[in-house]
């Protein structure tokens, strides 16, 4: 998760998911009391490349996508 969190960077308007952008969610997902069982690693053979967060809300699931940004576009 350390991974994510401080070597994928987005450019432009995708900035907005930069992990260090947003103080809490960096620290949920660094956490793994806080990170729960919820969340998810999208492996390519033994390379990280995304992940994902099914969690139930009040109103329903929540859902949470992340790719590395070198396969958006």
């Amino acid at each position: 998760m350390e991974q994510i969190a401080y070597d994928w960077r987005y450019e432009g308007d995708f900035a907005f998911y930069n992990m260090p952008n947003d103080p809490d969610d960096l620290a949920e997902f660094l956490d793994p009391d806080q990170r729960t069982e919820h969340y998810y690693a999208v492996m390519d053979g033994t390379q990280l490349i995304g992940f994902f967060v099914f969690e139930p809300g009040q109103d329903g699931l929540d859902v949470a996508l992340g790719m590395r940004p070198d396969l958006t576009g």
